[in-house]
């Protein structure tokens, strides 16, 4: 697609400060959440990661996707979380 390595290191660190932040305030923002709505959430960001990634190639549009990619992993694994937890 014609982006620098110096692009994609920063798009892939956005991603990785991004998932930082959701589990630094995800006893927050997902305390009232229910494990199905947690794997729900995160489908609903991998669905639109990819179908994004899948028609468009803009910076902006690459921003939002790996924003979306700490929903989908970091989302995924709290749920995963309190799935082990909860079976404890």
């Amino acid at each position: 697609m014609g982006y620098s390595n110096g692009i994609i290191g920063l798009l892939w660190s956005l991603s990785i400060v991004a998932k930082v932040i959701v589990f630094t305030f995800s006893h927050v923002l997902f305390r009232h959440w229910h494990i199905s709505g947690l794997l729900l959430l995160s489908v609903s960001c991998a669905v639109v990661r990819w179908g994004l990634m899948t028609y468009f190639t803009t910076l902006p549009i690459l921003i939002v996707s790996q924003l979306l990619d700490s929903g989908t992993f970091t989302v995924c694994h709290l749920a995963a979380m309190r799935f082990i937890s909860a079976r404890n």
